[in-house]
C-alpha cells in the first residue's frame, strides 16, 4: 500500500494538484540534490518523528561515512553526469533545455533522477529524508498546489557530513571538476549562494515574503502559476538580470526557512562551491 509523507499541519487544506509545476525550489542537486531530493521522494511511515533516527556528528566516523550508501551515490552521480538523461517529472511538459547550458533547478533534476532512483535512495538511509510533504513512498508529487517536502534536519546535516568527506578528497574534486563546471552543478549552487546573500542583506523583506507566502500556502489563497510567482518576489530579483532563476532560488530558501533547514544547507552550499573554485 502506498505511503504518503504525515502532515505536520491539520489545518491544511486538502491537496489541489495543479497542472503547472509549483516552484520547488526544494531542491535538487544530488550535489544538486543538496537541492533534488528537495522535492524528493520517498515518504516516511506514518509515524515519522518516531523512525528518525537522531544522528549526531559523533555518532559516525569517517570510516562510516566513507562506507555509506549516500557516499556512494553521490560519487556516481557526480562521475557519470555524462551519462545523465532527460526524464521530465512535470506534467504535459516534454521541453529539455539541456544540461550543458546553465539549466535551472529543476531541469537539473529531471536530468540527475535518470541516475539515481529516490526509492533506492531512501531505502538506504539511515533516516527518512523528510517528515511532512506530498510526496509517496513510490512517487513524487510536484504538482501539489499548496504543500512541499519538508527537510527532516537530521537528513540535511547527514547529507553535510557526507558531502564535507567527499570534498576532502581532493583527487576527487580535481577529476570531477569540469564535469560539475560543464553540466550546471555549480551554476546552480552559485545561484542560490546569491539569492541567499541577497536574503541577507533584507531579512526583513525576506521574513515578510516568507510569512505572507506561509499564511497564504495554508488557507489556499497563493497565486502561484506559470509565472505570475514573479509578481510577488522582492523588486531586486530583476529577472531581466538573473532570468527566471532568481524566483526557483527565492522560493528554496523561503521553504528551507519554513522547514527549518535554511541555515544547515547554506554552509553545505558554500563548501562546496569553495573547494571547486576555491570562492567564498
Amino acid at each position: 500500500m502506498r505511503n504518503q509523507i504525515k502532515q505536520n499541519n491539520a489545518s491544511q487544506p486538502a491537496k489541489k494538484q495543479a497542472k503547472s509545476m509549483a516552484w520547488l525550489a526544494s531542491v535538487t542537486l544530488v550535489f544538486s540534490i543538496c537541492v533534488g531530493f528537495s522535492f524528493s521522494t520517498l515518504a516516511m511511515v506514518p509515524e515519522a518523528e518516531n523512525n528518525t533516527k537522531q544522528l549526531n556528528d559523533s555518532d559516525i566516523s569517517e570510516q562510516q561515512i566513507r562506507e555509506s550508501a549516500l557516499y556512494s551515490q553521490l560519487t556516481y552521480v557526480i562521475e557519470n553526469l555524462p551519462k545523465a538523461v532527460f526524464v521530465t517529472a512535470r506534467e504535459e511538459w516534454a521541453h529539455d533545455y539541456g544540461l550543458t547550458e546553465g539549466p535551472g533547478l529543476l531541469n537539473t533534476f529531471e536530468y540527475l533522477r535518470s541516475l539515481v532512483p529516490f526509492e533506492s535512495l531512501q531505502n538506504d538511509m539511515p533516516m527518512s529524508i523528510f517528515l511532512s510533504g506530498p510526496h509517496y513512498d513510490d512517487k513524487l508529487v510536484l504538482t501539489s498546489k499548496y504543500n512541499f517536502g519538508h527537510y527532516n534536519p537530521e537528513f540535511v546535516k547527514y547529507f553535510g557530513s557526507v558531502v564535507s568527506e567527499l570534498l576532502s578528497n581532493k583527487s576527487f574534486v580535481s577529476a570531477t571538476k569540469q564535469m560539475v563546471e560543464k553540466y550546471g552543478v555549480l551554476h546552480n549552487l552559485a545561484g542560490l549562494q546569491t539569492i541567499y546573500r541577497l536574503i541577507e542583506k533584507d531579512q526583513a523583506t525576506f521574513n515578510k515574503f516568507t510569512t505572507q507566502y506561509e499564511q497564504k500556502r495554508l488557507n489556499g489563497t497563493w497565486v502561484e502559476g506559470s509565472y505570475s510567482y514573479s509578481s510577488n518576489l522582492p523588486e531586486e530579483l530583476n529577472e531581466q538580470y538573473y532570468w527566471n532563476w532568481a524566483g526557483t532560488h527565492y522560493y528554496f530558501w523561503v521553504r528551507r526557512d519554513i522547514d527549518g533547514t535554511k541555515e544547515l544547507w547554506s554552509p553545505i552550499i558554500d563548501s562546496i562551491i569553495y573547494a571547486y573554485t576555491g570562492r567564498e
